[in-house]
Order: structure tokens, then C-alpha cells, then sequence
């Protein structure tokens, strides 16, 4: 978060979606292009249906300090995708996997 305060910021977007029809693995790829700043996570999609349909639904993701010390109400980043298709597709697969899983 430090190194992107006050600065002008593009955010390059990418979800990579990885199944096996019973698990979900989402890769979210965030590439802060004109800072040079590549972030990755990978999420076990099965257990955060919320989290993707949220997603699909708003299009933004938040994100926040991993410093204990560091009061994540204030300090937030949040990053709008460019567009809605990649997360609505996530959400349609997990839940098709989800089901199969049952």
C-alpha cells in the first residue's frame, strides 16, 4: 500500500480459472502496470462462493494491509474490473463444480 499512496495507478486484471469438475481453484492475477508491481492469489473457490458471487455482482475487489499493525478499516484499496464477464464465469463454474461435489 505504500508504494502505490498518492500515485496515479492502471491495474491490469486477470482470473485464471482452474477445475477438475469437484474443485475450483481461481488464480487472480493483479499487475500494476505503470509501477511495475505484479500480484498473485490463488483461492480455493469451493469455500468462498460469497466472495465470487459478490464479485460478479460488484466487479470490485478490495484489498487490504497483512500487517497486524495496520488498521484495515482505513486503509483499503479497492480495484474495479475492466469488465464482469471473467468473474460471472467464475462464479457459474464453481457453482457447477460445487453441485457436482454434493
Amino acid at each position: 500500500m505504500n508504494r502505490i499512496y498518492g500515485k496515479k495507478i492502471i491495474v491490469d486484471t486477470l482470473l485464471n480459472i482452474f477445475h477438475d469438475g469437484y474443485d475450483v481453484f481461481v488464480d487472480i492475477q493483479l499487475k500494476f502496470v505503470n509501477l511495475g508491481i505484479i500480484e498473485n492469489y490463488v483461492l480455493y473457490a469451493n469455500e468462498m462462493l460469497e466472495f465470487f458471487e459478490a464479485l460478479s455482482n460488484t466487479g470490485l475487489i478490495g484489498l487490504a494491509p497483512n500487517s497486524p499493525s495496520a488498521s484495515s478499516r482505513s486503509n483499503i484499496f479497492m480495484i474495479q474490473l475492466p469488465k464482469k464477464d471473467p468473474a460471472e464465469n467464475a462464479l457459474r463454474i464453481i457453482r457447477s463444480n460445487v453441485k457436482n461435489k454434493k
